[in-house]
């Protein structure tokens, strides 16, 4: 007998979910919206250059190193909290 549709997509996202198991899929999306979150701030701090740079009444340079700074640090702190040895909590960082 020939398996049906559904028998073959199950057994296609079973043999899928094995190799990390449901947790590794859990962690793929947690670490997805870490770097959507991340994306969606910097793209909003980039459509706020304008009214940033009137109501701070600075160059567009300096707003530009702001965000800069803004997205370096999110991106570098779980990477210093692992090197001071902070890995009591397993959170995921930005």
């Amino acid at each position: 007998m020939v398996p049906g549709c559904f028998e073959r997509v199950l057994h296609f996202s079973i043999d899928t979910l094995r190799d990390g198991g449901l947790h590794g899929w859990i962690a793929v999306l947690g670490l997805f919206t870490t770097k959507a979150v991340l994306a969606v701030l910097v793209k909003g701090l980039g459509m706020l250059l304008p009214i940033l740079q009137e109501q701070f009444v600075t160059s567009t340079w300096l707003i530009g190193w702001m965000v800069a700074f803004v997205e370096a640090g999110a991106e570098l702190s779980g990477k210093f909290r692992m090197l001071i040895g902070i890995t009591k909590f397993r959170f995921v960082t930005l």
